[in-house]
């Protein structure tokens, strides 16, 4: 099926249009014809030499854009800011590209680079509010068309609109074009999917909001239907009146077996539905202990120190600094997927595999159950990914409900995992996980307590099973590289342990205009991995307990492994801070092993003194 007519066929349920002649959007300079006029970062440092118009080689009009990579991980993008969108509508954006001219002027293996275009949707303040994403491996000297479209969120305003190469081929692209294909529905429901826990009656909240205003005697009647399309008995409660055009309320559910329902909500002739989803029962895999801890390859309580981007060359040098995981390779080659399962094993280094081959979830299935029967018995890989910040990928989010309880079938070793950006959206994506990778980047314009909070908050949404890691910023590039200091990236490490991570990752060893290689944070990592294996070992060893702060400005956690108590304390104030920390029984003895501070027993308790940005391990001996 052609990639533009499933785009145009991927429209949310949650929702119901009217149909509509497809209307364009204005954009500045589309075809390249205006030299670079209306695009942006063509003229950034890191993408010098780029971009050019070519008025030699273009599909219409007088010229097109010329990309040639400086460097094999430039991936240089150009993108442009689209104002006056329709909440509601939905958007297609499209592209025309080619490769090189001549076979013989670049590569032969035409798949080693990608065009890719992204539609970003954003609110009024310029909030992310989600992408389309599409990529295209290039032909040579063959212009093929490339679309990414979908439904834009209730708030949009505006939108980007990104091109980019991704690889070290040159390329031509030509022709953009932004169309809303269809207009607002009349009636829409939010949240567009629902989830509850199998066989347990449960609330969900819904809203409906009718685009023009609704009759005074309107009402609104809602019915849940099962997987077989029949309604559900025993839901009650009902939907308000809140004003002229929406209604909201809480409807009690009975409890419901595993599958896909649906919500349907009825307004006057007007009708919106939604997914509800049942998850599994009884899900937690044998490479879980009960405590969310994954476990090695050996059986053993193993803890994650892993790095994003990272090429088979980049293994040695991963494990020489202290990792000792990587997220693998996503190819469908089975010859590379076994190479990368080699190099690692033979780098004691575990791996996680994502699924999610190019951004596809359901369309991947089949292939991932090959994966995951053929590596069954591997020792290096310890966990599967589904799929990467969902919420961010509206055309596959709702295939991941089904894709992991078809792989659970036939998966009940491994974990499967899903990465997660927004903290709104923990509980609801813990559902269809046994782990949940959250991500943390507070760099550049938030405190660094943004990794406790949403390390706290996915803790608090998750079962005690289900692993929870977190993904740090070791570096990338947002215009400028973003990046830690030293220290902010070793305060970043506590205040995920403490707040109850099992496992932390960062990123990246590369992405583009970027190589945390290249970096002075670099020769930090074997010491920051040192103390990080420490703390590791004090959370899959110990068990935690009780401590007792009276200072709020600094953050602790305490496990006690055999007949002594480890306690992690970080300091991320500004100020020099002082904490007195109780535990059940008196203290005898403390002792910082990891870190510079001061530590004491003071009356049965431990007196902690840290200065601003500081953060210590401390072995505590109870008296007996």
């Amino acid at each position: 099926m052609p990639l533009l007519l499933i785009l145009l066929l991927v429209v949310p349920s949650a929702v119901v249009a009217a149909p509509r002649k497809p209307a364009p959007v204005k954009l500045v300079n589309p075809g390249f014809d205006d030299e670079l006029k209306g695009w942006d970062n063509v003229d950034a440092t890191a993408m010098a030499g780029a971009f050019s118009p070519d008025k030699e080689v273009q599909r219409n009009g007088k010229s097109a854009l010329h990309v040639k990579p400086q460097s094999p991980d430039q991936w240089p993008w150009v993108s442009q800011k689209v104002g006056g969108l329709e909440p509601g509508a939905t958007y297609v954006l499209s592209v025309w590209h080619q490769g090189a001219t001549r076979v013989d002027a670049g590569k032969a293996d035409e798949s080693n680079t990608c065009a890719a275009l992204k539609l970003e949707f954003l609110d009024e303040a310029g909030k992310s509010l989600g992408a389309r994403v599409a990529r295209q491996p290039l032909k040579m000297a063959m212009w093929q068309f490339l679309a990414a479209g979908g439904q834009a969120p209730p708030t949009t305003s505006q939108a980007v609109i990104s091109l980019r190469i991704m690889g070290d081929q040159e390329a031509w692209f030509d022709d953009v074009e932004l169309t809303r294909t269809e207009e607002a529905p009349r009636l829409a429901l939010t949240p567009p999917r629902l989830a509850l826990n199998p066989n347990e009656a449960g609330t969900i909240h819904l809203q409906v909001t009718a685009a023009a205003d609704l009759p005074e005697n309107e009402q609104a009647t809602v019915e849940v239907l099962g997987p077989n399309g029949k309604a559900v008995k025993g839901v009650t409660g009902q939907l308000a009146r809140q004003d002229t055009r929406t209604f909201a309320g809480d409807l009690a559910v009975p409890a419901l077996t595993a599958g896909t329902h649906t919500v349907r909500v009825k307004v006057g002739k007007e009708t919106a539905s939604g997914s509800l989803f049942v998850s599994l029962a009884e899900r937690r895999p044998t490479g879980l202990n009960e405590r969310g801890i994954l476990l090695g390859g050996d059986g053993q309580p193993f803890f994650p120190i892993g790095m994003y981007h990272a090429a088979l060359g980049d293994y040695k040098g991963l494990a020489e600094q202290g990792f000792n995981m990587v997220q693998g390779m996503g190819s469908h080659t089975a010859r590379l997927q076994r190479l990368s399962v080699q190099e690692a094993q033979g780098r004691k280094l575990a791996l996680q595999i994502p699924l999610y081959t190019g951004g596809m979830v359901g369309a991947n299935l089949k292939s991932s159950q090959e994966k995951m029967a053929y590596f069954r018995k591997s020792t290096t890989v310890l966990d599967w990914k589904i799929a990467d910040q969902p919420d961010q990928h509206p055309e596959t989010a709702d295939e991941v409900p089904v894709v992991y309880a078809a792989l659970k079938e036939k998966e009940p070793q491994h974990p499967l995992a899903l990465t997660v950006a927004d903290p709104e959206s923990y509980q609801y994506w813990g559902h269809f996980c046994d782990g949940l990778q959250v991500v943390a980047m507070p760099l550049p314009d938030q405190p660094l307590t943004v990794v406790a909070d949403r390390v706290k908050a996915a803790r608090q949404a998750l079962a005690p099973w289900q692993h929870l890691s977190v993904l740090l910023p070791a570096g990338y590039r947002a215009g400028v590289v973003v990046q830690p200091t030293a220290d902010q990236a070793r305060m970043m490490v506590y205040l995920a342990v403490i707040n109850g991570a099992r496992g932390v990752w960062w990123y990246a060893l590369r992405s583009p205009g970027f190589r945390l290689a290249d970096t002075e944070l670099w020769k930090s990592f074997k010491r920051l991995n040192e103390e990080t294996a420490a703390l590791g070992a004090a959370v899959v060893g110990g068990t935690e307990t009780a401590l007792q702060s009276d200072n709020a400005r600094m953050q602790s956690a305490a496990w006690r492994m055999e007949d002594k108590v480890q306690i992690a304390v970080a300091n991320p104030d500004s100020g020099p801070q002082t904490a007195t920390l109780k535990l059940e029984g008196a203290c005898e003895k403390a002792e910082i092993v990891k870190g510079i501070g001061q530590a004491e027993v003071k009356d049965g308790a431990v007196q902690v003194m840290l200065r601003p940005g500081q953060a210590v391990l401390i072995a505590v001996s109870k008296a007996k």
